[in-house]
């Protein structure tokens, strides 16, 4: 009747009253508020392995969506306050705060762990936030190296920047078959190189029966990469490599010998540079190779070094070039 009521010429010219009336359903912006007070209460940490820029965040492992809902709840009951329901809770969570309840994939660094839960526990000290002050600026410093050196190496022929890193021991024998897993299972370890200047990767290959993981294999490794750069490129003149801090492979009198027996024997290099990542941001490219061979050796059943490790190949948009080595006559 209304509309009719407002009819001239056969045109409404009323006012459309629909959805003025506040439903009666829609939580308070009050209730609501709460939910996100209590949300922000919980201490969030970065995360230090996302190779890309991202700002989620993660809630500690313990926690869980009903875990914080059930602390809603007991707070709610404490304060006096209108207990929404958890499909609310959930849809505030979810929509507004970028969180995630599960721990990161990546590794975490030992000295933030330490010092977070000394925030969160009210124990911090001088020394704590001079220590970890410390840590985030060589971190920073560290990173801000790398891409100056990326950058240099982009432009100059004469300067090749790699950053290296020892994969995870690599089983041979992917079989589900208990006694052919048990009969053939054998260690196969890979030193990828990533270098920053075009991309590229490059992989050495070895089992537990031609060398272990020590600083030995990671040094011979290195000098038969530095051989195989210094061949590629005639205008080679300064390499520089990033690794991290293990004292048992990288950061050891073994490794800086071979480079310096790498740097005798190219009398066409005038530098040779070996940096490290600070400990516990030890993130790098040369982790990228290990995902994709990973990825790859989930559709393998059969990983045998002398097949050539088909999952090292066409798993990059730049193939990966894999060396099965011989430590005989390099140790």
């Amino acid at each position: 009747m209304y509309a009719l009521k407002k009819k001239q010429h056969g045109v409404f010219v009323g006012v459309d009253n629909r959805g003025k009336t506040p439903s009666v359903n829609n939580t308070p912006e009050i209730d609501r508020h709460f939910i996100r007070k209590h949300i922000k209460s919980f201490l969030t940490v970065l995360s230090h392995y996302t190779r890309k820029d991202s700002n989620r965040q993660y809630l500690s492992a313990n926690l869980s969506l009903k875990k914080m809902f059930y602390l809603y709840e007991e707070l709610c009951m404490k304060k006096r306050k209108k207990l929404c329901k958890i499909n609310i809770y959930r849809e505030i969570f979810c929509t507004e705060y970028n969180l995630a309840l599960h721990r990161p994939k990546k590794a975490q660094c030992s000295i933030c762990t330490v010092y977070y839960e000394k925030k969160q526990q009210g124990e911090l000290d001088d020394d704590d936030e001079e220590q970890f002050v410390r840590h985030q600026r060589n971190k920073e410093s560290s990173r801000g190296q790398k891409s100056k050196d990326k950058q240099r190496a982009k432009t100059d022929k004469s300067f090749v920047v790699s950053t290296f890193n020892l994969e995870a021991v690599l089983p041979n024998s992917c079989s589900m078959v208990g006694d052919l897993y048990s009969k053939r299972c054998m260690s196969t370890y890979n030193l990828s190189f990533y270098s920053l200047g075009d991309g590229k990767g490059t992989c050495y290959l070895w089992d537990e029966v031609n060398g272990g993981r020590g600083s030995n294999e990671i040094g011979s490794c290195i000098l038969m990469h530095i051989n195989s750069v210094a061949e590629k490129n005639s205008h080679l003149k300064e390499i520089t490599f990033y690794s991290d801090t293990c004292g048992g492979q990288n950061r050891n009198q073994y490794v800086a010998s071979a480079m310096l027996y790498a740097f005798n024997q190219h009398k066409s290099i005038e530098i040779i540079n070996h940096k490290f990542f600070e400990r516990g941001h030890s993130e790098m490219e040369a982790d990228s190779i290990h995902s994709a061979v990973e990825r790859a050796k989930k559709n393998t059943q059969k990983l045998s070094l002398t097949v050539g490790y088909s999952c090292f190949n066409g798993q990059k948009e730049e193939p990966l070039r894999s060396n099965s080595n011989e430590f005989s006559g390099l140790l």
